[in-house]
């Protein structure tokens, strides 16, 4: 691409859809279609949920520890608020923040059970973010996730009869 003149997703676009099958035969119309941000493929609007979380873009760079504390304690009630709309039980709690130069950090835990309210989503999340304080530098984003997600079919026992199929959940 970049002996064509195209180095970036605009340069892409430039380019009209005979050019991109001039030089890129089968791919073309994928090509033409990715720079515009066209995707045909269908929507799969019930599939199984896989996490619930909740995060938000600072209006200014954070790097002390109070006020990072703060903003955690706001987007655990957004991310319990979801947890309890949508009904998920779930045992691993994900913190991710995005740093002014948009570098990302991200800490799990995993617990033993599901978490069960949100003073313990937030005491989770709270020593997921003490593990990395001190940051070295300061944060434009932070966001909370709980997944590994209990579903029904997870706990639900197998059908009987010598042909059922066994889950390996």
């Amino acid at each position: 691409m970049a002996s064509l003149g195209i180095e970036t997703g605009a340069d892409l676009a430039a380019k009209d859809i005979a050019f991109l099958r001039e030089h890129f035969g089968s791919q073309a119309d994928y090509l033409y279609r990715a720079a515009r941000g066209i995707d045909l493929r269908r929507v799969k609007a019930n599939r199984a949920r896989k996490s619930v979380g909740a995060e938000r873009t600072l209006e200014k760079d954070i790097s002390s520890g109070p006020a990072l504390r703060e903003v955690l304690d706001r987007i655990v009630q957004l991310t319990w608020d979801r947890i309890e709309r949508s009904e998920a039980q779930g045992r691993t709690v994900t913190l991710k923040l995005k740093h002014d130069d948009f570098s990302g950090l991200t800490r799990a835990r995993t617990l033993d059970e599901p978490v069960r309210n949100g003073a313990m989503l937030a005491a989770v999340g709270h020593a997921l973010l003490d593990e990395v304080l001190p940051l070295a530098r300061p944060v434009r984003l932070v966001g909370l996730t709980l997944s590994h997600l209990d579903s029904e079919e997870a706990v639900s026992p197998p059908p009987a009869g010598r042909d059922a199929q066994l889950s390996l959940l």
